[in-house]
Parts: C-alpha cells; structure tokens; sequence
C-alpha cells in the first residue's frame, strides 16, 4: 500500500494492525503493542500512545533483548511487536527472522520498519518473516514524500484513512502520482548493482573507521553493522568537529539521526548505555552508492584536520 512515507507506514501498522471486533478480550484488555528501545520516533511515540505499549531494552550494540521481549509475550496479551530491520543512528542489523519466529509463535503480529534497509543491501521481504513492512522513498534517493506499507496477504488491519477509497480502501486520498513513479524509478536503479555496491560502501566504511581508529583512538559503535552507516566515538566534541567539516570542508555530516531536531539527548545512544558526555562525543557517517573512495579519502583528510583544529583550539 503507498503512503506519504515512512512515519505514515509505521503509524498504519502499529496503530491499525491486528485490531478486529474481537480485540477487547473477554477481560476487558486492550492488546498491547511491544518495540525495541532504539526504534524510530514514529514507531516509539505509537507504542507509549497505545493502550499499555511496552518498550523493550536493548544490548550496548542496539539489539533487542531476546528474553525481555519472551518474556512480555509470555505474560501479556500481545498484538503487534515491531523491530526496525537497522537502527538509523548506529547500523546495528537486528536478527530479524528469529524475532519473527518468537513473535509468531506468541500469536502476535510482527511489524519491520525497514526504510533504512530497504536498496541498501539484498533482501526479500518472505526471508523477513513479518506481516508488515515499513519502506520509504528518499532514503534511496527518491522523492521525499512517498512510502509504501507492505501487508501480508489476510494480516488484519483497519483503513488508516477513509473517504475515496483509493487503495483497496485501505488507504483512502488522491494518489501523488509524480512521486509513485519517482519511487519506482529510485527503486529500480537502487536495486541495479546492489550486491556489488553494498560490498564497496562496506568496505569504504571499514577502511575509514580502521584508519580512524590507528590515527585517533577513534571506535565504532553497534554490532552485525549496514553497509552505510558508521557511528564513531571521537576524542572531541562531536558538534565542533561536525561543524568544523561543514564550514571548511563542505562535509555534512551528523551527531545522531536526522530525525532527531529537538534534543541534544538521542534516546538510541542512551538505551545502548552512553552518558549524555559519552553522547555528545559520536559522530555519525552515512554513505551511499555515489559515494567514492575519493570522497572517502576526503573525509578521512578534513577529519584529521579538524580534530587537529579542536586540539589546538582547546590550547587556548
């Protein structure tokens, strides 16, 4: 089903999924919906609005806690559980099968916000093992404003939207046609060469965090990491150094998710166990399949030189 994007398709399925005439048991509870710590905002703010939504903890990788979320499904009347397929701030890859497996088996559904996976590497969506999938367009260099919400064939969900009934009156409002297509075509050319272009983009990564790591001590966080996200640790404060890149180098680059404007404080950072200090110190890369070793060395140069810029800054 299309959608305006990401955060529209999370909020379809977690707010909509699952829920028939018979939702309300005989008790009178309400099912509850279950996420990970580290989830994006638009998966987290439905779980905490919903009827007692439970926040699972997570490891210091990002990885959700396997016997806390048995746990809950064990004790609790559990309608939807959702995993985000990699974590947007530190590129952690979440086993989503065996979630899955755990989910199914306690008869709840499973939701993959996967916008931050989806054309980054091969995946099919059957190997997931969910009943919903979240994707969006501009994380592959589509239009912003577009999205899809894959449902399984008879998962139950509600109409996210009434009145026309476009999409299978599931979905109801005029279609934004240019941008569908524009979805399509970013689709099309992101899935063009993706295994050769994901082992690159690793591979660049790696190369960049290893030389990083000999010249400055520099660490990377998360575990199982996306081909085109880097969460370092530097020996400085991250916003200098980010800002440093911006201004003299031109590098954009980011100290957590750019979905995060409103807050010093990243709630992904803090579930893996870092300190608001320890916080203020990562710096966050992400790379694409136009990015080049050339761009890769540049980076690599200007953040050598900025650190050596805040040293020197610091003598004074």
């Amino acid at each position: 089903m299309l959608t305006s994007g990401g955060t529209e398709s999370n909020n379809w399925a977690l707010r909509c999924a699952g829920h028939t005439k018979n939702t309300i048991s005989s008790s009178g509870d309400l099912p509850i919906a279950v996420c990970s710590a580290v989830e994006h905002n638009s998966v987290l703010e439905c779980v905490k609005f919903s009827h007692n939504g439970v926040v699972i903890p997570v490891d210091e990788y990002g990885r959700i806690s396997i016997p806390a979320l048995s746990e809950v499904l064990e004790h609790n009347k559990v309608r939807i559980v959702s995993v985000q397929h990699c974590n947007n701030e530190l590129g952690s890859i979440q086993d989503i099968p065996e979630i899955a497996d755990i989910v199914h088996a306690a008869g709840a559904l499973f939701h993959v916000d996967a916008v931050q996976s989806f054309g980054k590497w091969k995946w099919d969506v059957d190997d997931l093992g969910a009943d919903l999938v979240s994707i969006s367009a501009h994380k592959i260099h589509g239009p912003m404003g577009v999205g899809a919400l894959w449902i399984k064939p008879d998962t139950p969900i509600f109409p996210f939207m009434l009145g026309g009934g476009q999409e299978l009156e599931r979905r109801s409002g005029t279609l934004a046609v240019p941008c569908i297509v524009g979805f399509g075509k970013a689709a099309e050319m992101s899935w063009t060469n993706i295994d050769n272009n994901s082992k690159l983009q690793k591979e660049m990564l790696n190369g960049l965090a290893s030389d990083l790591n000999v010249r400055h001590g520099i660490t990377r966080n998360g575990i199982n990491l996306a081909p085109h996200i880097a969460s370092m640790n530097l020996p400085a404060e991250a916003s200098m150094i980010a800002a440093i890149l911006n201004q003299k180098f031109g590098i954009c680059l980011s100290t957590g998710s750019a979905c995060e404007t409103r807050s010093q404080k990243s709630h992904v950072l803090e579930a893996i166990g870092m300190s608001l200090a320890e916080q203020q110190r990562v710096l966050r890369v992400s790379i694409s399949r136009f990015t080049t070793a050339r761009h890769i060395s540049m980076l690599r140069s200007s953040i050598d030189m900025a650190l050596r810029e805040e040293d020197a800054r610091k003598l004074f």
